[in-house]
């Protein structure tokens, strides 16, 4: 984490934790508004990181899109992830700072309905262009809360952001209470 740690020192980021790698196979992850996305993006590729991929998951909060970055000479998977809106998906491309997100900015609005401002070449990928169904996004009912999946994560401290909301930690009855009812909801 040491070659990560400062990178994003001085950004109003919504929230930064370290990852347990053998876990999550990250060393830290960066939690954004969409309006702070292109400055971190700028800050890692300025540091030597390079984008390994982007991917989507479709959230009761919202459609979280995860960048995985990683550098050559000091390896550290780093995640940054951007929450947007179910009602309008938008978020910047960093396509004009790593070439490379292109493609998965594309696929990522394949399917997942994301659309990425001021994207040079935005059009479908894999799907066809007539094609009007985004097939990952869930059915309302069948989304959970991304807070119950940063098991990989050290805990975030309590912050807001446009779309991000760390509250303080809730104690642990209340945590065993929530993994019964989901134990019982699979059931």
């Amino acid at each position: 984490m040491k070659a990560s740690e400062n990178r994003f020192e001085g950004l109003p980021i919504c929230a930064q934790t370290g990852c347990r790698y053998e876990q999550c196979g990250c060393v830290m992850t960066v939690f954004l508004d969409t309006n702070q996305l292109k400055a971190a993006a700028q800050r890692l590729f300025e540091a030597g990181y390079h984008i390994e991929d982007i991917a989507g998951a479709d959230f009761a909060e919202g459609i979280e899109v995860l960048y995985h970055f990683d550098h050559f000479d000091h390896p550290g998977r780093v995640t940054v992830r951007v929450l947007t809106s179910h009602d309008d998906p938008e978020i910047p491309t960093i396509s004009d700072i790593f070439s490379g997100a292109q493609w998965h900015e594309r696929e990522c609005f394949d399917f997942f309905g994301v659309k990425f401002s001021d994207h040079p070449q935005f059009r479908p990928l894999l799907l066809p262009a007539e094609f009007a169904q985004h097939p990952l996004l869930k059915p309302e009912k069948n989304r959970e809360s991304l807070y119950l999946f940063l098991g990989g994560c050290d805990p975030v401290t309590p912050s807001k952001g446009e779309r991000y909301h760390f509250e303080a930690p809730e104690p642990a009855e209340a945590i065993a209470d929530a993994d019964q009812s989901r134990t019982e909801k699979d059931k």
